[in-house]
């Protein structure tokens, strides 16, 4: 039996994960798949033995909260390997957390691969190489993603981005913008605090703040915010009603 161990850490890499388990089960409904990760894993067939989606930091002073609640989960996710010997580890995102296990896991023999690999691509190209000496496989989504990694001397495939599958347009423009309770004759502005929870109890309050200014200087303006999951609804710090 394939056995492949999926780690995830915040919302949208549990999201991610899920969305490739789903195309795993395709191709062999019979696989194993476990690890870490969140609801949307889960509801995917995956077997969550670690909870890891609540975990999701970002920048260094928040890391220092969660250092010893992901020491816990890198020790349980180390243990997990052992017992397991999975036929190999996709690690989805969360590349602080990601890149330091990888290391682990060419230490213990098992081939690893990445899933929305470490953005290196983006900033500082040079340190592709150390990725590409860790890595299996990578499973790039942008073209240029897998030519930056290739260049580095990785194995690459590149299969695209999962928002082509997973998004469905039908309509037109307008109609999307009645479902979600918008007029879509007037100026819209989104607000994307971002994906993790203390990233919403930060930068709402400052974002709808600055989005009170903008509607008493354009009436006609209306917002949306749009959320990673249904469960972040609870998580918004409250708001006026004159927004």
């Amino acid at each position: 039996m394939l056995k492949i161990m999926l780690v995830a850490g915040e919302v949208s890499g549990d999201r991610q994960a899920a969305f490739l388990s789903r195309a795993i089960r395709v191709r062999n409904k019979d696989a194993l798949l476990f690890g870490a990760g969140g609801e949307e894993m889960h509801a995917a067939g995956v077997d969550i033995r670690v909870s890891t989606s609540h975990l999701g930091v970002v920048g260094v002073s928040e890391s220092f909260r969660f250092l010893k609640p992901l020491y816990g989960v890198y020790k349980a996710l180390g243990k997990l390997v052992r017992s397991e010997r999975p036929d190999a580890v996709v690690l989805i995102d969360n590349e602080g957390f990601n890149t330091v296990f990888a290391r682990s896991l060419r230490s213990e023999g098992i081939p690893v691969i990445f899933y929305f690999a470490p953005q290196v691509w983006l900033w500082g190209p040079w340190r592709a190489r150390g990725i590409a000496k860790t890595a299996s496989l990578i499973l790039a989504v942008f073209p240029d993603e897998a030519e930056a990694y290739e260049r580095a001397g990785a194995r690459v495939a590149w299969i695209g981005h999962p928002l082509l599958d997973i998004v469905k347009t039908t309509g037109g423009g307008d109609s999307a913008f009645r479902r979600a309770g918008l007029d879509p004759s007037r100026p819209t502005v989104a607000l994307m605090p971002g994906s993790r929870f203390h990233e919403l109890q930060r930068l709402t309050p400052v974002m709808a703040a600055a989005a009170r200014r903008l509607k008493e200087r354009r009436p006609e303006l209306q917002f949306v915010l749009p959320l990673s999951g249904s469960l972040y609804g609870g998580r918004l710090p409250r708001q006026r009603p004159d927004l």
